[in-house]
């Protein structure tokens, strides 16, 4: 079997050959392995993957940078090598993060079958017909042969803790099922982070048992739109006995639950059936916030109810789904209306670490109010990272802002701010270096430029989209 010519190298060092450059210094064989991997502790992954040749450790870890990751996306004239040189058990014991997409496999399990007639036929009619017959055997054998080494391989890939699949095509490969199949037999129950990305029609075939993921930390799952179906009822059917199944039975592991949802149905039995999660620790939520896509959105007030206690790091985006039927108002209206009606509870969304509301889509709301504002000084205390985009704060608004944010100490405060500014002047920079010097990320987005706060209009009859953006990765 061919090998890459680092392996080669590497294999060359592992069996103390001699190698054409010297391999480390006179001294360095003193120094002990502590010291060397205290050393690689502040060398960047992409210089330290590299520097297999100082020693056997950093040979070792080199190794462990390199093959950390793999990809199954897209193939090439060289994934049969790949495949093969990824199975030596060397290489396939590091692998620890592996990304899959369904159209590395082949679509047509069976290669084209040429009779003796078939062969005579195209002979006498065009050579050029007989070639392009051949080839497609040839490249349908190739794609089969990758088929099986890639589901030889998985078996392989034990240590794996991250797994991603992402599809928008149907029908699915057959080769698939039995690379999951055995995906999940090999690193099942090593698993901590499970990302799948597909339309929700196909989630009963790609799901694994949840019983095998006794390690899942972090799951995140993207209904997106399946463009072959438009029937809501469906959609609700696969969320109330696919999905919520699932999600009930793993949610007492989860620390962070992630939804993604561009699916027709009915979300509300997805929280009904979700209790105190109490590993809980951080919630995405991108998914529509308005009927029909969650028509008791009392689930959800309950769900963060239950979690208020353990959950630390909270994002809401309302989606806005293009194929509902058009509605009154848009998702955003839906939201804030939902977002001032739990204000009064003090217990919900409080003592936030990382609090982020960003808005639905391009599409103007009709309300310019800032949901989020309501609920910042109920987490003063712990709030490091916060980031507000439903739409822009004049002056005087980001001043109460931050006022309320401005009381802790620098190495205690907030770290990370991302507004949207209807104007961008002097007194912005002036007040934040003022109120919130310990900020390590800045990011602003505004309409226009001015010269003076004084300048600013107090009332804004319409909304616009910020033009420009400033971003500072350091403001002391």
């Amino acid at each position: 079997m061919a090998k890459f010519p680092l392996i080669a190298r590497c294999d060359a060092l592992e069996s103390n050959k001699p190698s054409s450059r010297p391999i480390t210094g006179p001294s360095s064989k003193h120094i002990p392995n502590d010291v060397w991997i205290y050393i690689a502790e502040f060398i960047p992954s992409k210089t330290l993957r590299n520097l297999y040749s100082i020693n056997s450790l950093f040979l070792d870890l080199a190794l462990n940078e390199r093959y950390k990751e793999v990809n199954f996306l897209q193939i090439n004239y060289r994934t049969i090598e790949f495949l093969e040189h990824i199975s030596d058990p060397n290489i396939s014991s590091r692998v620890r993060r592996l990304r899959i997409n369904p159209v590395w496999f082949n679509l047509e399990s069976t290669s084209p079958k040429i009779s003796l007639r078939d062969r005579l036929v195209l002979s006498i009619r065009s050579r050029r017909s007989l070639d392009a017959l051949f080839s497609a055997c040839k490249k349908a054998k190739r794609r089969n042969r990758i088929d099986a080494l890639t589901t030889d391989l998985v078996v392989h890939l034990f240590n794996v803790t991250t797994f991603i699949l992402v599809t928008r095509y149907q029908p699915h490969p057959k080769a698939l099922a039995l690379f999951l199949s055995k995906s999940w037999a090999a690193f099942g129950s090593n698993l901590r982070r499970l990302t799948l990305n597909a339309p929700l029609g196909d989630f009963a075939a790609l799901l694994p048992s949840p019983f095998a993921l006794v390690s899942l930390e972090e799951l995140t799952l993207r209904f997106s739109t399946d463009l072959s179906s438009d029937d809501p009822a469906v959609d609700t059917e696969i969320l109330t006995n696919v999905i919520s199944p699932f999600l009930q039975q793993i949610s007492p592991r989860l620390k962070n639950l992630n939804l993604m949802s561009s699916a027709l149905g009915d979300h509300s039995i997805l929280f009904h059936t979700l209790g105190h999660m109490s590993s809980l620790t951080t919630l995405s939520l991108n998914i529509g916030f308005y009927p029909p896509l969650l028509q008791d959105i009392s689930g959800l007030t309950k769900f963060l109810n239950w979690n208020s206690r353990n959950l630390k790091h909270v994002k809401l985006q309302p989606l806005e789904i293009f194929r509902v039927p058009s509605l009154s108002t848009p998702a955003h209206d839906h939201f804030v209306h939902w977002m001032s009606d739990n204000a009064a509870n003090k217990d919900f969304l409080s003592n936030l670490q990382t609090f982020v509301v960003l808005p639905s889509t391009e599409i103007p709301a009709s309300s310019k109010f800032n949901a989020a504002i309501l609920y910042i000084p109920r987490s003063q205390d712990t709030l490091t990272n916060l980031i507000i985009g439903e739409s822009c704060l004049s002056f005087s608004e980001l001043n109460t802002l931050v006022s309320a944010l401005s009381h802790r100490p620098p190495d205690r405060g907030l770290k990370i701010l991302h507004v949207q500014l209807f104007s961008l002047n002097p007194q912005v920079f002036d007040l934040l270096a003022a109120k919130l010097p310990g900020l390590d990320d800045l990011d602003i987005k505004f309409n226009t430029l001015l010269p003076d706060d004084k300048e600013e209009m107090p009332l804004i009859m319409y909304y616009e989209e910020p033009v420009e953006e400033v971003s500072f990765l350091s403001l002391s």
